[in-house]
């Protein structure tokens, strides 16, 4: 069984190392587009290099007929590349480089094969063909099957050239036709092999980011979409200070009592019916749910991006689950009842756990909350002093009066 991420013959073609998979295939092709367009472009560059570095070799090796030879070389040859380079510039050609790569190499062979008669040219020389081949299947970014095509196509074309031109004896024309034999099977094994490698790249870089994004999608549902977001960019340690945060606290009044009545598939059924229209209620006021514990629903405002509108947001969001909690129906008959406190003030919030991650808050702040729910009245909400502070201009308040606190003392509520 071949290992994760190891495509085998039913991924990849065995003998052309294309995807079996022609939307795979167009994806793989469609993400090496640009770099294919430049290597393209450096190799017609590498090409002119290459072609110009021959110059001093032919003034010193082919002194009659000098000009001719190097009008040929650095006139012709760098006209016709220089114009291919200008081709690739064109949108369409640009995107089917093949096609130019594939022209230039036969016109080069061509060239090649002339150039060497009109020079009169010694053997080992004409020879010196074979490096173009290397450029066929290890430089010019051609896919396994033109590229195989365009280097046999070279080897049939030059070697009828030279046989036809008389520049090679037979002994020197057999052992030319073995060279152009082993370098076009070697370039044939090397490039499929890193066909295969950058297919197999592809993939695996594929499932990397599939990975990711589910990693990151799991985040979301468990994190603020800002802290998950800081978690995927590499952030390890998420701890914020917040001055000015709205804290609420509901739960189900009762729901020991309900709950020791129901069988346990009805107790969940009932707290995923009740959280979901709450998280309905979340979505609209654009809170944040920090956690639910049992019965109990823990939500903020303010955090983890700071917002100046957090008590009044927090407000609306209670009286909306005030509204709410009387229209859903308990399973042994009558209507759900909760109690709803919040508060306002600093804390820390920030993430915690390594393998589950969980974001939480901590401070007084959170605590007084707790208090103001837990010492609540059943369908009623209570706020501290603090927050009135914040809503009296936009909402209507009454006075309950003094509650004690635990670790405050009596408070005004």
């Amino acid at each position: 069984m071949p290992e994760r991420g190891t495509p085998d013959e039913a991924v990849i073609g065995k003998f052309i190392p294309n995807f079996r998979d022609g939307s795979e295939e167009l994806r793989f092709r469609s993400s090496r587009a640009a770099a294919e367009l430049r290597d393209t472009r450096s190799t017609v560059l590498l090409f002119i290099a290459v072609s110009r570095s021959f110059a001093p070799l032919d003034v010193w090796l082919f002194t009659e007929d000098l000009t001719r030879l190097l009008v040929l070389r650095l006139g012709l040859v760098n006209a016709v590349l220089v114009a291919v380079l200008a081709l690739t510039f064109v949108p369409w050609l640009a995107r089917r480089t093949f096609l130019l790569t594939f022209a230039i190499t036969i016109f080069y062979v061509i060239f090649y094969a002339l150039f060497t008669d009109i020079a009169d040219a010694p053997p080992l020389y004409i020879s010196g063909v074979v490096m173009l081949f290397f450029g066929i299947y290890a430089i010019a970014p051609l896919r396994y099957a033109v590229a195989v095509g365009l280097g046999w196509s070279c080897a049939a074309i030059f070697l009828g050239l030279v046989a036809g031109l008389g520049l090679l004896s037979l002994p020197h024309l057999a052992i030319l036709a073995g060279e152009l034999l082993a370098v076009n099977a070697l370039g044939m094994f090397t490039l499929y092999r890193l066909e295969r490698l950058r297919r197999i790249e592809f993939r695996n870089l594929n499932e990397i980011a599939s990975e990711r994004s589910r990693y990151h999608d799991l985040l979301v549902r468990i994190l603020p979409a800002r802290i998950a977001e800081r978690m995927r960019n590499g952030e390890q340690h998420i701890a914020d200070h917040f001055d000015e945060v709205s804290v609420l606290f509901t739960d189900i009044v009762g729901f020991t009592r309900i709950s020791a009545a129901l069988k346990p598939d009805e107790v969940v059924n009932l707290l995923e019916r009740v959280f979901a229209a709450f998280d309905v209620l979340l979505e609209k006021h654009g809170l944040e749910k920090i956690k639910t514990v049992g019965d109990a629903f823990l939500v903020a405002a303010g955090l983890p991006e700071p917002r100046d509108d957090h008590a009044e947001a927090i407000a609306d969001f209670a009286l909306d689950l005030q509204r709410a909690a009387p229209q859903i129906t308990l399973p042994g008959g009558g209507n759900l009842e909760i109690r709803i406190g919040f508060h306002s003030g600093p804390l820390i919030a920030g993430v915690i756990g390594e393998s589950r991650f969980l974001y939480d808050m901590w401070g007084d702040t959170v605590n007084v909350a707790s208090r103001m729910e837990s010492l609540g009245e059943s369908g009623k909400i209570q706020v501290s002093a603090e927050t009135r502070e914040l809503l009296q201009e936009n909402f209507v308040l009454e006075p309950r009066g003094t509650v004690s606190v635990k670790g405050r003392g009596d408070m005004q509520t």
